[in-house]
């Protein structure tokens, strides 16, 4: 924290804090004007990273807490949320960025919201990284076979239910499609052929963007089936590299993700409505246009030459 106050900088941006990096009291000692770019929640809430279906962050956090299932739930959620409040209100400059609109808007409506200004700005991605390299080619580094259409699915877990894995199940379970290979990363469960009752294929942990860049250029799909998701470098990388997306249309997902145009927006939940955005993107397969949209959005919106002059200007405009 000293380190911080009597340095030379004009301004500090913090992203995520956790994990004992800086605790509510310290961010409250920063003498420094503030940008907080949110990751995730936990900035505005009693502490949890992700509310699901609760908004005790409009109220202070009072009452029964979900993700504290005891006695002290509810007291300590409010407890943290004080402390959020007492540090605040100690900032004479304290900005949050909502990375995706919809993070923004969560940020607004929360009652810590009197002690911050919000605006929104993405992330952004490095479009000269992840490029789209030849499917052929990829298939082939990877072992791929040629005539299979590819769901391609991402998660370090299959188990966190906010990632949508069985609501993944239900709708690949409903593909009449026999064509269809299936390509996990990151989760390692070798039941999943019998769970999704489609060939799978796993790829283990990437941690290669190198691999990643392989892996997008040899799908024909990706499907994010996350139930709540703030702006996703899934989605983001994928799209760079000309691979539409399927997923429900919640939180930033929107934001990349244009109906039909660059990729598909499932009602919210509805696990039929996911099968048929796959089989849409699949249908398409023939027709360049969805690629080339989905690397056009990220490159017009997203790239670091973009979102860096927005920053800039968010800078200034503080200074």
């Amino acid at each position: 924290m000293e380190f911080i106050n009597t340095s030379d900088c004009d301004l500090v941006n913090l992203h995520w804090v956790n994990s004992g990096t800086l605790n509510v009291d310290d961010i409250g000692r920063i003498n420094k004007p503030i940008i907080w770019s949110l990751h995730d929640m936990w900035p505005f809430t009693g502490g949890c990273h992700y509310a699901g279906q609760c908004n005790g962050y409009i109220r202070s956090c009072k009452g029964f807490c979900g993700e504290i299932p005891n006695f002290l739930g509810g007291w300590l959620s409010s407890f943290f949320f004080e402390k959020k409040i007492n540090s605040y209100k100690m900032l004479p400059s304290l900005t949050f960025i909502g990375l995706s609109k919809w993070m923004a808007d969560q940020a607004q409506k929360s009652t810590l919201s009197d002690f911050y200004r919000v605006v929104n700005l993405p992330n952004p991605i490095d479009v000269s990284k992840f490029v789209p390299i030849s499917k052929d080619q990829a298939r082939r580094g990877l072992g791929i076979p040629l005539n299979k259409k590819v769901i391609l699915f991402g998660a370090m877990s299959v188990v966190d239910k906010r990632k949508g894995f069985a609501q993944l199940c239900q709708a690949i379970r409903s593909l009449s499609e026999k064509d269809i290979e299936v390509v996990v990363f990151g989760a390692t469960d070798s039941d999943l052929s019998e769970t999704l009752n489609q060939k799978v294929r796993l790829m283990g942990n990437i941690s290669s963007d190198d691999k990643l860049i392989e892996l997008y250029s040899a799908a024909d799909v990706m499907v994010v089936p996350s139930l709540q998701e703030n702006l996703s470098n899934a989605i983001m990388e994928s799209m760079s590299c000309s691979l539409p997306v399927v997923g429900f249309d919640i939180g930033g997902n929107s934001d990349m993700i244009d109906h039909k145009v660059n990729g598909y927006l499932a009602r919210p939940m509805d696990t039929e409505d996911l099968a048929n955005g796959m089989l849409f993107v699949l249908s398409q397969l023939e027709n360049s246009k969805l690629s080339a949209a989905a690397r056009e959005k990220i490159v017009s919106k997203f790239s670091y030459k973009v979102v860096s002059r927005q920053y800039l200007q968010l800078f200034q405009s503080i200074l």
